[in-house]
């Protein structure tokens, strides 16, 4: 067998029989191996099911359950990498190697060596075989180790569990905090501080109206949702709605301008029509003297030919009536003072009486409400933009989308019991 071939026969053995460990820690957290492992592994472990990098992210998730927060699994992801870079591309791949004469200027090839594709985040790099299978080999052993510790960790830390019921109670807990102000807020932190730093590393052309009016409503949004954000952090709930419904609008018009690169002339023409009819009032109520000249910015020109377009319509042009009728509907009671937000910010009733309360912290559902309406604008939102300019999510933001996604999930319960 030559050097190439036992160089991919060795990557992919390896990375199975790691696959095989992992199952059988992700047994120990369920019941003993000696109790139908055979099923689990047949079925809930099988890679049709469940795949290596979804059991990674299992791991992951005991690691945070039990605060293990000096094991890492960055190898991980880089062993895959690996794994594929070696599964995918062909055997006979190499690259030329050539030097440059720096007095004539002329090529001179000096031979050519076997390489493998490798991704790293958002580009694709031509590596040596052999410096990537022993990339690969030092991962494997790093991932062999980590596996090794799970395994011990989940024995022990189960072993000292006498009563099964306490296991029971731990889990709740943990649902519980999961679920806590304090928890989403670090969340959504982490995902502000993620997409961020993703987003300086796309490039777009300053000179497309598209582009460039499409990252100023991207700005827009996260702008509102930063501070929507620190509200929550001070705890300070009255403005929170106000800003999620300028923020909600902000990116009903990023969506538009996304599916519609000429979305941004209707923007203008409801500007134009906005001033306009500011000015016919001015004349009713002011002392003409009162009242500056109008200015040519240009936009009267953008807008030329195009009308106004009211939101409901912005909303229903990408499919979105649900979400107008209803997270829309219940923050522009906020921002409009209707009686029903008055009563439910500000009185406080019981059977013989009422009271008049400024200040009034938000019941845990309404802010989680809040909070998850202000993160699923931000998550949508950054995969709209990396999808417009085709560019692939980071494995880090992927991380955080699949947390956000899963405690989400996780206060459907609350929800749905009304508490």
């Amino acid at each position: 067998m030559s050097d190439t071939i036992e160089q991919i026969a060795s990557v992919i053995d390896l990375t199975n029989k790691l696959e095989v460990q992992i199952n059988l820690v992700l047994s120990e957290c369920i019941v003993s191996v000696s109790k139908e492992y055979g099923f689990l592994r047949e079925t809930l472990f099988h890679n049709l099911c469940l795949g290596f990098g979804a059991k990674v992210r299992v791991l992951q998730r005991i690691i945070d359950y039990w605060n293990w927060k000096e094991i890492k699994l960055d190898d991980f992801h880089k062993l895959m990498q690996l794994r594929n870079a070696f599964a995918h591309t062909p055997t006979t791949k190499r690259i030329l190697i050539v030097s440059v004469d720096s007095e004539t200027g002329e090529h001179h090839p000096l031979g050519s060596q076997l390489v493998v594709d490798r991704k790293y985040k958002t580009f694709w790099q031509e590596m040596e075989r052999g410096e990537a299978f022993q990339d690969f080999l030092a991962a494997h052993q790093s991932c062999d180790t980590i596996v090794k510790d799970l395994t011990r960790r989940i024995k022990e830390t189960i072993a000292e569990k006498e009563n099964p019921e306490e296991l029971i109670d731990n889990a709740m807990k943990f649902s519980q905090t999961a679920i806590s102000k304090e928890n989403i807020i670090s969340l959504l932190d982490e995902l502000i501080q993620n997409f961020l730093a993703e987003t300086s590393n796309i490039t777009f052309d300053k000179y497309n109206v598209q582009h460039l009016y499409l990252m100023c409503l991207y700005g827009r949004i996260f702008e509102l949702g930063v501070s929507a954000l620190n509200l929550m952090k001070a705890n300070d709930h009255a403005g929170i709605p106000v800003i999620l419904r300028s923020q909600l609008e902000a990116f009903v018009d990023f969506a538009n301008l996304i599916e519609d690169k000429d979305f941004i002339k209707i923007i203008a023409a409801t500007f134009v029509d906005q001033k306009k009819r500011l000015y016919e009032n001015l004349k009713k109520h002011l002392d003409p003297l009162e009242i500056h000249a109008v200015t040519n910015d240009g936009t009267e020109k953008v807008a030329d030919g195009y009308k106004p377009q009211k939101i409901w319509k912005r909303f229903k042009n990408i499919k979105l009536q649900k979400t107008y009728i209803t997270a829309y509907f219940i923050l522009c009671g906020y921002s409009h003072n209707n009686l029903a937000m008055l009563e439910h910010r500000h009185l406080e009733k019981n059977e013989k009486d009422h009271k008049v309360v400024f200040f009034k912290e938000e019941p845990l559902l309404i802010f989680l409400r809040f909070a998850f309406t202000l993160g699923a604008i931000l998550v949508d939102s950054h995969k709209n933009l990396l999808d417009f300019f085709d560019k692939p999510m980071e494995e880090k933001s992927n991380l955080v989308c699949s947390k956000f996604s899963q405690l989400k999930e996780d206060a459907k319960a609350l929800f749905s019991n009304g508490e």
